[in-house]
């Protein structure tokens, strides 16, 4: 039967000794004790959720559209749209302006030549009438795009045709924008300087490292003392490459 007594500490240095490592004492500590969430993180998490959840939504009534990931919304928003944040505030004209139609003139055409596909709705391109009337509005803002029910109800009426995909893909980025507003609003965007982006990651990295080793360095003090703590937390800051 194994033992339930603590483990025995190994002896310390005398006051003003080497301080080998060897001579630490045996703490059972957990090796992170928080993991907190960068902005960028949380802006990821967010996004992702509220996509999942409006695609399965419409999925449930027939109208189906693909994926549109964190990453091609954020690539959206900033190659095809703006490089500044939305205000909330702002009436949903705003984002409707912005729609693009990924079928230029000449493929319209050649599509008008071709036979519909079963189970496939077909449209023109062009907004639906209840959907002109709604992005007209001016009591209704861009904050409407973050409830659930009013972006299902907006794809349900536009369809999964031509229209709706393009609608989707611009609404979707929107909300990236809007929720980055909520979540990462001095973040930098990946597609809009990877190196900046990068860099303010491994900073968030290093601060949380550093977070961490200082309350895993408390409970080393209570343990074995200063001199004990002092010691182990400039090695694990040595091994993880962070200031101490």
């Amino acid at each position: 039967m194994a033992s339930t007594a603590p483990p025995k500490k190994r002896p310390r240095a005398a006051s003003g000794g080497s301080g080998s490592l060897k001579e630490m004492p045996i703490v059972q500590f957990p090796p992170y004790m928080v993991n907190v969430k960068s902005p960028y993180a949380q802006h990821h998490e967010a996004y992702t959720a509220y996509e999942v959840e409006v695609r399965k939504a419409l999925a449930a009534e027939d109208v189906s559209f693909n994926i549109c990931k964190f990453e091609k919304a954020a690539t959206k928003w900033v190659e095809t749209i703006d490089h500044a944040l939305p205000v909330k505030s702002l009436p949903i004209s705003r984002m409707s302006d912005s729609i693009v139609d990924p079928c230029n003139a000449s493929c319209n055409l050649f599509e008008k030549h071709l036979p519909p596909l079963p189970g496939v709705p077909k449209d023109d391109g062009k907004t639906p009438v209840d959907l002109q009337v709604l992005f007209a509005e001016e009591i209704v803002t861009l904050a409407s795009l973050l409830d659930k029910e009013f972006f299902v109800s907006m794809m349900r009426s536009a369809g999964n045709g031509t229209f709706g995909k393009a609608l989707y893909s611009t609404a979707t980025a929107w909300v990236w924008a809007l929720l980055k507003l909520d979540f990462d609003p001095e973040g930098t965007p990946y597609a809009e300087d990877k190196t900046k982006h990068l860099q303010e990651q491994d900073r968030f990295s290093d601060k949380n490292k550093k977070l961490n080793m200082q309350m895993c360095r408390e409970i080393v003090r209570k343990e074995a003392g200063d001199e004990a703590a002092e010691m182990w937390y400039n090695h694990m800051c040595a091994n993880l490459g962070i200031d101490a």
